[in-house]
């Protein structure tokens, strides 16, 4: 069975690092050996030759090592070389139920009460909820095959990613998930852990690919990998940040409001003054108006009367 099995990728004896089928020389020269029953492996990788270049076994080979275990041995072996990976975006399904309802329930509602933010307001702000982006993780230390004791018993994880003494654990699978007792053990000791799927990767590549281009699947593509578990520390320190910027958001907008409407109360008064203004300036246009209809009235009434007395001196002959 192992002499048909075809590696892409497999350990230098002089370097002990690993090396694509492209980069040695053809035969028993490559100088590689096998990841599992550590014997000799042979590259067959001429250039006239019709098959894909791959490393293999020699015929007479016992190895008990499977294509499954020499991927997931590969992907643990990758992640000792690389220093980051795109981790995917967090969501409230991907947290423990209750903590998410009580922050809903509780926390937000009772800062909406505060700021009175309308009901329809808080419908939209509790369905565009996510605890955090898509990020770029930066580690300074990885531990392969590390073993944590838990309340239920010990757990063996893959990979152990630490970031300023913060841990994550890693778990790559290509038909094994992580089973319900492992990950009742990883939820009990309260560990972040991610799974990746190397399906999509064997969909694609099948046993023909580069180590630059695993190095690319797992650092890059956060679309195959997958929350088990969110540790309650790591929670609570994102919904503690979500509430401070939904606060600092409300407290912005509110004085916005508040200017807007100290602006606004100013205008409204500035109207009323304006208003009374030219209420005071009709009446008083009218009182103008009534003046000068009384003033044409004793106009006409004078210049009656003067003619009246000129025709009565005419009348009397003085």
């Amino acid at each position: 069975m192992s002499s048909t099995i075809k590696y892409p990728i497999a350990l230098k004896k002089d370097t002990n690092l690993l090396v694509n089928i492209s980069d040695v020389e053809s035969g028993l020269k490559c100088n590689c050996y096998c990841f599992e029953c550590k014997e000799d492996l042979i590259a067959i990788n001429k250039v006239e030759n019709i098959q894909a270049a791959h490393f293999r076994h020699l015929k007479d080979s016992n190895c008990k090592g499977s294509f499954e275990s020499y991927i997931h041995w590969l992907t643990k072996e990758i992640f000792k070389e690389i220093d980051c990976i795109q981790i995917p975006q967090i969501t409230p399904s991907h947290v423990e139920c209750q903590r998410i309802k009580q922050f809903e329930k509780v926390d937000l509602n009772q800062l909406f009460d505060r700021y009175n933010i309308p009901k329809e307001l808080r419908k939209i702000c509790l369905s565009d909820f996510i605890l955090q982006e898509e990020y770029e993780l930066n580690f300074d230390q990885c531990l392969i095959e590390k073993t944590f004791k838990t309340p239920n018993g010990n757990i063996k994880v893959d990979i152990v990613l630490k970031d300023d003494g913060v841990i994550m654990l890693i778990e790559p699978f290509l038909t094994h998930k992580i089973d319900c007792e492992k990950k009742k053990k990883i939820e009990l000791a309260d560990f972040t852990t991610l799974e990746i799927d190397l399906n999509p990767f064997y969909k694609i590549y099948g046993s023909n690919f580069s180590k630059e281009q695993l190095i690319k699947y797992l650092k890059v593509d956060p679309f195959t990998k997958y929350w088990v578990h969110f540790s309650g520390e790591k929670v609570d320190s994102l919904l503690k940040r979500i509430y401070n910027e939904i606060e600092n958001d409300f407290r912005s907008y509110f004085l916005e409001f508040e200017k807007y409407r100290t602006q606004n109360s100013k205008i409204e008064l500035e109207k009323g003054k304006e208003e009374k203004l030219l209420q005071k300036i009709h009446i008083l246009s009218e009182e103008l108006n009534t003046v000068r209809r009384e003033k044409h009235s004793k106009t006409v009434e004078l210049s009656s009367l003067k003619k009246e007395i000129r025709n009565s001196c005419k009348f009397l002959d003085i």
